[in-house]
């Protein structure tokens, strides 16, 4: 009996020790060479271990079971027996895109040993070639008009404290603010208790996952920063009512069933996602906008820092938010949910043998105006964006999809592809697991953007069409195209173009923009058409002060304002290749000469300088009829230390018409010479 008793125990004590162990177990996998750099064709070579696994394997006890999938529909299956030794699998990739293998380790009856003996991971090839379909014609306009829906709903919240808050570091509010569409914003916001003495901090916007069926959202919040940090701001991603509002259980079933349409889960359904504008996520991206507006408004934001941030389905939220034109300066997007649509629908289709999770939402035309991969190409460059986790086993967000979406974006970016990762798994850490990619961004002045700032949207575009028109009506023939400076002379400087270039042979016209910098010059001319369908003889070009002014230093160079001068004067030759340029030197700004806004441009000046070739381009600086000996701003000219008066005009006009009349003319005289001013001789000097 004692010897049946024993035995019994060392069994007992040997399933104990397999099962702990198997618990422990997990499995590692690693190709040759950085798995996200291989090209099509080349082989690819994986090597899976068994990690933690003490017991040397009997034979026949433990198997490898083994999926190879990928973007390029081949799928083969096999299985090897577990010996304790590497499993070294071989294979390429037939077309860009990746590969997917899958190996799982099983026992003698096929189940699998523990919860993390396998391994999900891949390799791509030909990356950076990866692109998407064309997005809608109508994109911008889409989302323009229903933008503009939230326009009409005035920002009204309704804050109720959260009672028995033991956190001494912020305030936590319950929040329900008035959006477009069926429900408002609703969530939870926590505020540093050190607002009330005037500090201000960063505002920060957490978006929530795929909620399945259980439209919850309650304390505490895993997305909500509560160490007084910044102003944090979690919102669920329908609209809920909570319950610091009286929502109660009732309220959760009921909305269970609200969101659903046509038996599927909300957002699955093809029939409602055909017509964009009832797709369920036309709410959410209101909702995120309308949600960043508010934050904007708050008294303790720093009125700098807007971050958003989010996984999965908060992924795809984080990039609507990134790029709807609220001005977020960071954005961490992880998993990314619904990157290309469209491809991974076409994953539901077992006959294509694409690598595939099966959970993926129908195709249907109107998904393309929420398709992650288009709204990356409008992150502004003002904007950073980290994609913190990108699994190369996860295929709720396929890799290619994301890498789509990554080739799209132009704003400084950073992702981190981890290997063996699934959706909701990340195994530990090991040498060949992680691999990070950076890149900068395009440089901002070089960028064609459409100006984001709340003051300039109900007038810019407006105005961009006017002009457009009076282009149509009556083709000019000299053009002065710039920012706030140009612009002014239609209000500050108008009896002077009146009295000047007010008629024949001048045939003028003010391209200026308040507040432009050389990127919206830029748009303005390859996307807005402001130099196509006609023939100038002379374009007047003053631009660069609000590069200087509006950004500072670590955002933007003199070097990089320099570029997208550079760039203009490029694009001015190729749209109008017969007209003359003249370029001017940019204004000073400040009141002395080390005001750091002036010294920017002055280095600016020095840059772009060069550009001027003496006949194509011409050199106008006019700096020293602004200053006196010292390089102090004659402050009777320059009232706000920026802009020029009515007397500035006068001058501006009578130094720059030589140019413009011999821009004219038949050019056969010399050009006039080029105009260096001494207050260059004396900023250099200083700089020095």
């Amino acid at each position: 009996m004692k010897l049946l008793i024993v035995s019994a125990l060392i069994l007992a004590s040997q399933c104990v020790f397999s099962a702990s162990q198997a618990d422990r177990a997990w499995i590692q996998g690693v190709t040759d060479k950085n798995p996200l750099e291989y090209k099509v064709g080349e082989k690819i070579t994986f090597t899976v271990d068994v990690k933690d696994f003490v017991a040397a394997p009997k034979e026949g006890e433990y198997t490898f079971k083994y999926t190879r999938s990928g973007d390029d529909g081949i799928l083969e299956e096999g299985k090897v027996p577990y010996t304790g030794k590497s499993f070294v699998y071989t294979t390429s990739v037939a077309k860009p895109g990746f590969v997917r293998l899958e190996v799982v380790l099983v026992d003698a009856k096929g189940n699998r040993v523990g919860e993390r003996t396998f391994f999900d991971g891949g390799a791509g090839a030909n990356l950076t070639t990866l692109d998407c379909e064309e997005e809608p014609v109508d994109f911008d306009s889409f989302w323009h008009t229903q933008y503009s829906r939230l326009d009409k709903v005035p920002i009204k919240a309704e804050l109720v404290e959260v009672k028995n808050n033991e956190n001494k570091n912020v305030r936590i509010y319950a929040v329900s603010v008035a959006s477009a569409g069926l429900r408002p914003v609703t969530g939870y916001m926590a505020v540093p208790c050190a607002v009330d003495e005037g500090k201000t901090f960063p505002a920060r916007l957490g978006l929530h996952g795929y909620s399945g069926d259980s439209f919850r959202h309650e304390l505490p919040d895993r997305t909500l920063v509560t160490d007084g940090s910044c102003i944090s701001f979690s919102i669920n991603a329908h609209g809920l009512k909570l319950p610091e509002f009286g929502a109660t259980e009732a309220d959760r079933k009921a909305f269970y069933w609200e969101a659903r349409s046509n038996g599927r889960g909300y957002a699955f359904d093809p029939a409602q996602n055909k017509d964009p504008e009832t797709a369920y996520f036309n709410g959410m991206v209101l909702r995120v906008k309308r949600a960043l507006q508010y934050l904007k408004t708050l008294k303790g934001w720093n009125k700098r820092d807007l971050i958003a941030a989010g996984g999965s389905q908060g992924g795809l939220q984080t990039v609507w938010a990134a790029a709807c034109g609220e001005g977020v300066t960071e954005a961490y997007s992880e998993v990314t949910w619904n990157c290309d649509i469209k491809t991974n629908a076409s994953r539901l289709d077992k006959s294509k043998k694409l690598a595939s999770c099966g959970w993926y939402i129908s195709w249907a035309e109107g998904l393309k105006y929420y398709d992650a991969v288009y709204f990356a190409k409008r992150i502004p460059v003002s904007c950073r964006i980290e994609i913190p986790r990108a699994g190369l086993g996860d295929y709720v967000c396929p890799p290619m999809g994301i890498v789509k979406m990554w080739n799209n974006i132009r704003a400084p970016k950073k992702i981190s592809w981890m290997q063996g990762s699934q959706h909701g798994y990340r195994p530990p850490s090991y040498k060949g697991r992680d691999f990070n990619y950076e890149d900068k961004g395009e440089i901002r002045a070089l960028t064609p953007m459409i100006p984001d700032a709340n003051w300039s949207k109900p007038w810019w575009m407006k105005r961009h069409i006017e002009k457009l028109a009076e282009i149509k009506k009556n083709p000019p023939e000299v053009v002065f195209i710039g920012d706030s400076i140009t612009h002014f002379w239609e209000t500050t400087g108008k009896d002077t173009w009146q009295s000047v270039f007010g008629e024949k042979p001048y045939s003028a016209i003010s391209l200026g923009f308040s507040g432009d910098r050389t990127e919206h010059v830029i748009w303005r001319i390859i996307k807005g058409g402001e130099l196509d369908g006609y023939s100038a003889k002379a374009v007047v070009l003053m631009i660069g002060t609000n590069n200087t002014g509006h950004l500072p230093l670590e955002k933007e160079s003199p070097s990089d304002t320099f570029q997208g001068i550079a760039r203009i004067i490029a694009l001015i030759r190729a749209k109008q290749p017969q007209a003359v340029i003249v370029l001017n030197a940019i204004f000073p700004r400040g009141e002395t000469i080390d005001d750091h806004h002036r010294r920017r441009n002055d280095q600016v000046n020095r840059l772009i300088k060069p550009l001027a070739d003496g006949k194509n381009v011409l050199w106008c600086d006019i700096n020293d009829s602004f200053v006196d000996a010292d390089g102090k701003l004659n402050l009777e000219i320059f009232k706000d230390r920026l802009h020029p008066g009515a007397p500035g005009y006068v001058v501006w006009a009578e130094c720059v018409k030589p140019y413009i009349d011999w821009a004219l003319s038949d050019r056969t005289a010399p050009a006039p010479q080029a105009r260096f001013s001494k207050y260059m001789q004396k900023a250099d000097a200083i700089a020095k």
